[in-house]
């Protein structure tokens, strides 16, 4: 098992002098550092799909982050999407391209975690293993991996990169979807390594070995999810609080892999400074004659407010809708809807003639003035 991978560069901090008076001292002004943040890029696991508000492994792993004695960090920005695939990943304005913008901003990104290709599988794009034709998830993880450590690299401060391979969601049932989910992560030779060609080469072998070729560390939970089977999972995909507690352990001790029981697996409670976001409007919303997806909003403190989201055409294939900030003030429910450009609308269109009905899946993230933040999610049923 890798260790953190840590990207050490010298940073050279310019300083502003500004000369006063000739008879006065001189003085340097010297600009703030720049905030440490955590980024967490991936799909509904990551996200924090099957346990509650804050209990993610994200959230949690943040939380130890926070602490001086691990790091210190002020920030955490997670742009996890639901349903992601490694291809739309890379789309267009899509979250490896928001992802890359985030690192190239003010703030230092000083821990940056990746989980995806799950969904390359459900989706029916991997039919023969995830490391032969048609399955694109090589070519694109590569790709994502390593625009990610070229933009780290350019990014003050010293960084942790980590990429999370991947539970089987059916350990324990000694049932024929468990051997399939195995073939997936393992390929046929059934074991992790950086040797294997063609079926050999499972998930999880191209999440260790191409992470490892571009500086990122494995962060492996089969071993502890074979271990303890349908105890750790909220549903036929996602982990429960418990399952999504020991990823966070195991990001924070990736040494422990292999072990059932890496940590306590006891989340800690939810950081109860992040704003608390209330949604509601309709669940039902006829998105051809609104020509956009409407919800309401309300947080219990003043908050800047972001709205995404994107509509469900078919498997992997979406309409991404166009985002919306706004500032609101507290316990004042706001509506924000979220457009849909021409060509989107175009799709959708099309799409409603063969169904009856879409979903929406909306994302809303709270911040505070002191950059305390919290997301949930929303799903919406889209009707002619």
């Amino acid at each position: 098992m890798a260790s953190m991978a840590y990207l050490g560069r010298a940073v050279v901090v310019a300083l502003g002098v500004g000369l006063l008076a000739p008879t006065a001292d001189a003085s340097v002004a010297q600009l703030p550092p720049p905030a440490k943040l955590y980024l967490a890029l991936g799909d509904s696991v990551s996200a924090g799909s099957g346990a509650g508000a804050g209990r993610g492994f994200v959230d949690l792993y943040y939380a130890y982050l926070r602490d001086g004695g691990h790091g210190g960090l002020e920030q955490l920005t997670n742009l996890a999407v639901y349903g992601e695939t490694s291809s739309s990943m890379r789309d267009p304005g899509g979250q490896l391209e928001r992802a890359v913008a985030t690192i190239n901003g003010q703030s230092d990104t000083s821990v940056l975690t990746l989980d995806i290709g799950g969904n390359d599988g459900a989706y029916g794009q991997c039919p023969n293993g995830f490391n032969s034709p048609p399955c694109p998830f090589r070519a694109n993880y590569t790709a994502i991996v390593q625009a990610l450590a070229t933009a780290l690299a350019n990014d003050p401060g010293d960084e942790t990169f980590q990429v999370m391979q991947y539970y089987n969601p059916a350990s324990g049932t000694g049932s024929a979807i468990e051997a399939t989910y195995n073939f997936g992560l393992l390929g046929s030779d059934g074991t992790v390594d950086c040797a294997g060609s063609g079926a050999q080469s499972g998930l999880n072998d191209l999440v260790a070995c191409i992470g490892r070729d571009h500086g990122a560390a494995a962060v492996d939970p089969y071993p502890t999810f074979n271990a303890h089977g349908r105890a750790l999972m909220a549903d036929s995909v996602h982990p429960n609080e418990v399952g999504h507690a020991y990823i966070a352990c195991l990001f924070e001790h990736p040494d422990r892999a292999g072990s059932g029981n890496p940590c306590e697996p006891t989340p800690p409670p939810v950081d109860l400074l992040a704003p608390q976001i209330g949604l509601s409007g309709l669940r039902r919303q006829h998105v051809l004659r609104r020509r956009g997806v409407s919800v309401v909003v309300r947080t219990d403190e003043d908050s800047v407010v972001t709205v995404s989201g994107r509509v469900g055409l078919r498997p992997g294939r979406i309409v991404r809708l166009r985002p919306v900030i706004k500032s609101i003030r507290a316990d004042t429910r706001t509506k924000v809807t979220l457009r849909i450009r021409r060509n989107g609308m175009a799709r959708i269109r099309r799409a409603l003639r063969v169904r009856r009905a879409l979903r929406a899946r909306l994302v809303v993230v709270a911040s505070d003035a002191a950059g305390n933040s919290r997301r949930v999610g929303r799903r919406i049923k889209l009707v002619r």
